[in-house]
């Protein structure tokens, strides 16, 4: 490789890492991908442990919708929520929790449908405060 190519790798390589952390902040933005993930530096700036699941059933007799007690389902299912918590905390948006959902529709045969809440705590940059986001996913019995 002549010296003109290395000088060019060497660029390109540098013009890439320069870019990186707008890329990396974009996808935090937009994905909710961990800011401990994917070579950030926006790390140092966001809680680590930050995803937790709250399951909501409909009531067949009064259609109200309830906090389902932690009790109230078996440990592999709280553990399974764990697992996808950790999977949520790295990858975002882009990991849904459809199998938990299903899983409380097999376990809880009476209810109508489910609500899995998905809880992030995140940074508000306006405030500065840490906030709570919850992005609730209904499953309906078929």
């Amino acid at each position: 490789m002549t010296t003109a190519a290395k000088a060019r790798v060497v660029r390109a390589a540098l013009v890439l890492l320069a870019l990186w952390p707008v890329v990396q902040h974009a996808l935090v933005r937009r994905t909710e991908v961990s800011p401990w993930k994917l070579a950030g530096w926006g790390m140092y700036a966001a809680p680590q442990d930050n995803v937790g699941v709250v399951v909501l059933v409909e009531d067949p007799r009064t259609s109200e919708t309830v906090v389902l007690p932690r009790e109230a389902l078996p440990q592999e299912f709280w553990n399974a929520a764990s697992e996808f918590s950790d999977k949520r905390w790295a990858a975002g948006r882009w990991v849904r929790p459809d199998d938990l959902g299903r899983r409380v529709l097999e376990l809880v045969p009476p209810a109508p449908s489910v609500t899995i809440v998905v809880g992030r705590l995140y940074v508000d940059r306006e405030t500065a405060t840490v906030r709570l986001d919850r992005t609730p996913y209904e499953y309906r019995r078929d």
